[in-house]
């Protein structure tokens, strides 16, 4: 080839070498925003030369990365003039900035997410060892109330110590920094506060209650409180002191723990109500101490022998707050020294027309009494206390000295009191113990012997109660008397005004509530047919959920349901009602209802046949009173009303007549 042909060869080859080149460039080069305004922000930089574009273009590349999403174009003008896109260098990227105020923050966080690891695990293992502790505290208090009711100063004396061990160990817990962060934190703060509350009267406790308790009962360790037919009065009278002490420290302990409420995790919401049930229990048996302590000597005799009207209710004949006065003994304690004469049945005697006041003889007509009213029939009255007056005057009309008081009990509670002894065996062979006593008491006159009729079953029961006293313990008997106080079965009244009014406040004394501030209904069921079917009658009684009307008085719905367990077999014991014909066979029922002082009872109704039902006043208060039937098998519903005045205090309760062989 000629030097002419290569020139005009290098010439056509030229531009396409160089569009080549180009191409292969553009494929390189780096991609741009599709505006071109977008491109414009991006700096320019002149290449070197066209070889240090690649490069260039490399280092823009590398430094947009994804962000651009379009090719890079050359600008028209360029195109036109066949001349690179010139670019500005991009600037190396400054290393990364450290953070200082970030880094902490994260270096806190993990620091506090550790801590919080150590205080969960922390608190955890102070709260088992609390919740532990107050746990060994209920048990010990129990064991500490069965200690002072046995008279055991040895076992007092270790409770005591237990008591204090557990104490400060639920103080060093809760005195703690870990515990007290956890009583401001979100969830657990509440329950936290709680325990707190409860160290500190455990500690109070310990201090003003146990450790002062066991001090005073030293005193009196090893006096037996109790020997055949005597009562040793100055240890009762230790024993009410200690307690009377302790009431104060004890009734502060029971409103700060009733005033924690429910907490809401199961470790501390378990010990929490041991403590408050167990404090509920001491606590009654100290307030009725306190109440018992300045009178209790007198009553036992060390200031003077004292005489009183021993009863047995025969609950078979039911009656308002018992049964009827079928066995009564004049009991005198002179020093302690108990003597008991021959039980007698005062039930015929006369009552003086001038003995019971006009309401009383109103209602006691409305139950379908009639005529001349006997002691019998007086105790149909709601009122121990008045009951006890007719006996008592009954008691002096048929040559009794006079009576000091009276103390009643019903056969469950006699059968109660004999099972603490090793029971008695009657002439003809019958053992009578704590399990057959009420049985024997209440069977029909048919399948009852000479030797085991009711006075005289009654009379070997007590006797042999009297003449066993050694064998009972203290914490036994006092068991067993606190439960028949509550129950209604074991009723006091004392001559003595200001000894029945320890004998009101403490709930044995059986009396009418006529006190403005106690809320209380009765209901009370009389057999005045005396079928003898008293003992086979259930009773169950139940108060609806306040309502308040728009003046403020406060309504309860309250319902008693009543039911003949007896067998139509038994239908030969049934007496005629009066009034009505010998082959209508029914136990006539007579029934009262009382309401509260200020209070009125309304929508009084009841299911089974009703003889009679009316209203009257009796002490002061509304009542209503009468007649039913209620034969074997049958049952029968009452529902009235209460409502009490507006500012009423005190929730309603309800007293029944005590169920005769209920448990």
């Amino acid at each position: 080839m000629t030097d002419k042909q290569h020139a005009r060869h290098f010439k056509e080859e030229e531009p396409k070498r160089r569009r080549r080149e180009r191409k292969a460039k553009e494929e390189k080069a780096p991609q741009r925003p599709a505006k071109r305004e977008e491109a414009a922000a991006y700096p320019e930089a002149e290449p070197e030369d066209e070889d240090g574009f690649t490069q260039i273009a490399d280092v823009v590349d590398s430094a947009a990365g994804d962000a651009w999403d379009d090719p890079f174009d050359l600008m028209p003008e360029m195109q036109e003039e066949s001349e690179p896109v010139q670019l500005k260098a991009e600037p190396e990227p400054e290393p990364k900035k450290h953070h200082p105020i970030r880094n902490l923050i994260v270096f806190l966080l993990v620091l506090f997410i550790a801590a919080a690891g150590v205080f969960g695990y922390e608190f955890l293992e102070s709260a088992q060892s609390v919740a532990s502790s107050a746990r060994a505290v209920a048990a010990t208090g129990s064991d500490f109330m069965s200690s002072v009711q046995s008279g055991s100063t040895t076992s007092l004396s270790g409770n005591t110590e237990s008591l204090a061990r557990y104490a400060a160990s639920m103080e060093q817990e809760t005195e703690s920094p870990v515990w007290k962060i956890a009583e401001h934190l979100p969830v657990i703060g509440d329950d936290a506060s709680r325990v707190a509350t409860l160290a500190d009267v455990v500690q109070d406790l310990t201090d003003h209650v146990a450790k002062p308790v066991a001090e005073s009962l030293t005193d009196v360790s090893g006096e037996q409180p109790f020997a055949d037919h005597a009562i040793n009065a100055s240890v009762l009278k230790t024993y009410c002191d200690a307690l009377a002490d302790a009431a104060p420290s004890l009734a502060a302990a029971r409103e700060t723990v009733d005033s924690l409420g429910t907490a809401d995790f199961a470790e501390v919401a378990e010990p929490l109500a041991a403590i408050q049930e167990r404090l509920d229990t001491i606590g009654t048996v100290a307030g009725r101490a306190e109440e018992l302590s300045p009178v209790i000597s007198g009553m036992f005799g060390a200031e003077g022998e004292r005489t009183y009207l021993f009863v047995v209710e025969d609950t078979s004949d039911i009656r308002s707050v018992g049964g009827a006065a079928t066995a009564a003994a004049v009991m005198t304690i002179d020093n302690g020294a108990i003597r008991l004469e021959s039980f007698e049945d005062l039930s015929d005697e006369l009552v003086r027309d001038d003995v019971l006041t006009d309401d009383e003889q109103t209602l006691l007509g409305f139950m379908g009494h009639d005529g001349s009213f006997t002691a019998d029939d007086a105790g149909s009255l709601p009122s121990f206390s008045r009951v006890a007056q007719v006996l008592i005057q009954a008691a002096e009309a048929s040559g009794k000295t006079k009576i000091d008081g009276v103390i009643a009990v019903d056969p469950k509670f006699l059968q109660s009191m004999l099972g603490l002894t090793s029971g008695v065996t009657a002439s003809d062979g019958t053992k009578i113990d704590g399990t057959n006593l009420a049985a024997l008491l209440l069977a029909p006159d048919d399948e009852v012997s000479a030797d085991t009729s009711f006075a005289q079953t009654a009379s070997l029961a007590v006797n042999a109660v009297l003449s066993n006293m050694d064998e009972m313990s203290y914490g036994s008997l006092a068991k067993v008397l606190n439960a028949g106080v509550d129950e209604g079965r074991l009723l006091f009244y004392m001559a003595e005004d200001d000894e029945e009014k320890v004998l009101d406040a403490i709930g044995a004394a059986g009396s009418f509530a006529e006190d403005a501030s106690t809320s209380e209904t009765g209901f009370f069921l009389s057999d005045v047919s005396d079928t003898g079917f008293g003992s086979s009658v259930s009773i169950e009684g139940t108060i609806g959920d306040a309502v308040v009307a728009s003046d403020g008085s406060i309504s309860y719905d309250v319902t008693v349901k009543l039911a003949n367990s007896a067998e139509d077999t038994d239908e030969e014991r049934t007496l005629s009602a009066p009034g009505k014909k010998a082959e209508e066979p029914s136990t006539f029922m007579g029934f009262a209802i009382t309401a509260p002082a200020g209070a009125a009872i309304s929508k009084l109704s009841c299911d089974a046949a009703s003889e009679s039902d009316d209203e009257l006043s009796l002490y002061g208060t509304d009542a209503w009173a009468g007649t039913f039937s209620l034969g074997p098998g049958e049952s029968a519903s009452f529902t009235y009303t209460v409502t009490l005045p507006a500012g009423a205090d005190a929730a309603l309760t309800l007293r029944m007549t005590p169920q005769p062989m209920a448990a």
